[in-house]
C-alpha cells in the first residue's frame, strides 16, 4: 500500500510539474510577444482597420496556458490590455479537447 501511495504521489508530482512548468516554458518559446511587430502594415490596411466599428477574434487558446489575462503579457497573442488598445469587442475563448488518434485535426 505504501508503494502505491508513493507511485501515485510521483505521478501527481510529474503531472503538476508538466502542467505548471513545462507548458509555460513551451508557450514562452513558441509564443513570444514581439514589440514592435516584425512586419509592416500598409496605409490602406491601417485605414481600413481604423474604419471598423467592431473587431472580433473568433479563436483564442489563452485558457490553455493558464496565465493572468488581466495583465499585459510577454508571451501569447492576447490579453485584456492589448485587446482594449486594439479595440477588440468580442473574443471567443476555446477549450482544447482530445481528438481521436487517427484524425489529424
Amino acid at each position: 500500500m505504501k508503494k502505491l501511495i508513493i507511485v501515485l504521489g510521483a505521478i501527481a508530482l510529474l503531472y503538476f510539474s508538466a502542467t505548471l512548468i513545462v507548458l509555460r516554458y513551451i508557450e514562452s518559446q513558441r509564443n513570444p510577444v514581439k514589440s514592435p511587430p516584425s512586419y509592416s502594415v500598409s496605409a490602406e490596411a491601417q485605414a481600413m482597420y481604423e474604419r471598423l466599428d467592431f473587431i472580433s477574434d473568433l479563436h483564442c487558446d489563452a485558457l490553455l496556458w493558464g496565465r493572468d489575462l488581466t495583465k499585459r503579457g510577454t508571451r501569447g497573442h492576447m490579453d485584456f490590455p492589448r485587446m482594449r488598445e486594439a479595440n477588440v469587442a468580442l473574443e471567443m475563448f476555446t477549450i482544447v479537447s482530445k481528438s481521436p488518434a487517427d484524425k489529424n485535426i
